[in-house]
């Protein structure tokens, strides 16, 4: 088969996938104007649909390759958003779905969305419950092939990632970005409602999700809510007492990964979120901010009682038991005072007289 029989193919199928993002009340003459083709066109490609799909599967990895040009010759298709490179045609249109935000593939039971199918493949995995990927020496499972390698990385002690900055290093990638923002250095996307800041636009998304009121997911056991469905499936192990998560150091068990990785910072002394201002370093991103608010003298938490204002909503716990206990105390005294029938009231008023002493 010709290189440009393969070329015309991938455009056939490129084109599918992108009449399946339109929504399903989409005319005919919209679809033209997006994809760019006839209505003609549009048709004959929906009426062939899985006979050309099967054509694409059939020819596999590598297949829009011209076997008989050497491979020295070969340009790979390159990525003008970013570096990425690949021979494969195929693989090129999966990767530009990733700028272009595309995602055809859905999930029947959710809002799941991915740009390619093997991505959806797995999300299923979280619905049915199968984790088909298991660590050798502990009963750690995932659906990720790739989670059981970041895992043993627990066992072994391996962190490959390291700071170009300080001499810290990560297991996993994700701790070397979050260590990353302890150090001074330029963050471009701001909270336009507090001060947050971030190197990362995703971040800033999630981010925003803490300002808004529209939290989906809800315990069945108590009244906790989050905009997140992981942090939702990580609150229901307080209620299930579920503690996978071993420390190989002293046995501490938690059923919350990142609780897990927190805990070994206390056998490493390690405290990767450090204060910009007096570089002083603490184990939690909590700790840090509640910190940094005695450099700006901010005290967001206040008393609906008196004028009384805290850094922190522990401390301003603590003091509402002030309130708590002197209400407390009023109320037993009321309740200690003998009764006063409101006959014997009108006389002592009269009389001008105190009642029960007061």
């Amino acid at each position: 088969m010709s290189r440009r029989r393969d070329l015309f193919l991938d455009e056939k199928i490129a084109l599918l996938d992108k009449i399946k993002t339109q929504p399903p009340n989409t005319t005919v003459r919209a679809l033209e104007k997006v994809c760019g083709v006839s209505k003609t066109t549009i048709s004959r490609l929906k009426s062939k649909e899985a006979q050309l799909r099967e054509e694409w599967a059939r020819q596999g990895e590598g297949s829009q390759v011209n076997d008989s040009k050497p491979k020295k010759e070969i340009e790979p298709h390159s990525c003008d958003t970013c570096d990425y490179k690949t021979a494969s045609l195929r693989d090129m249109i999966k990767h530009l779905r990733v700028h272009a935000g595309e995602k055809p593939f859905a999930c029947d039971i959710c809002n799941y969305r991915a740009c390619q199918v093997s991505n959806l493949k797995v999300h299923m995995l979280t619905h049915t419950g199968d984790k088909p990927y298991a660590c050798t020496l502990c009963d750690f499972r995932t659906v990720y092939p790739s989670g059981v390698t970041k895992h043993m990385r627990i066992h072994t002690g391996e962190k490959p990632y390291a700071c170009d900055i300080c001499e810290y290093r990560a297991a996993h990638r994700s701790n070397l970005q979050m260590h990353m923002r302890s150090h001074p250095g330029e963050k471009p996307y701001t909270c336009d409602v507090c001060d947050y800041r971030t190197t990362n636009i995703s971040q800033l998304k999630a981010h925003l999700k803490t300002h808004s009121d529209n939290k989906p997911y809800s315990c069945d056991v108590c009244d906790y809510k989050t905009a997140y469905p992981v942090q939702l499936k990580s609150h229901a192990k307080n209620h299930t007492g579920e503690r996978r998560y071993c420390c190989s150091i002293c046995g501490h068990r938690t059923g919350i990964k990142k609780d897990l990785v927190a805990h070994m910072w206390v056998h490493t002394g390690e405290r990767p979120f450090a204060c910009e201002v007096c570089g002083a370093g603490f184990r939690s991103k909590t700790h840090l901010k509640n910190h940094v608010r005695t450099h700006t003298g901010e005290r967001p938490y206040a008393c609906d009682t008196c004028e009384y204002r805290s850094t922190t909503s522990s401390r301003l716990k603590r003091h509402m038991k002030i309130h708590t206990a002197r209400s407390q105390r009023e109320q037993s005294i009321k309740e200690d005072l003998p009764v006063v029938s409101n006959s014997t009231q009108q006389q002592a008023s009269a009389l001008g007289e105190p009642i029960n002493g007061i």
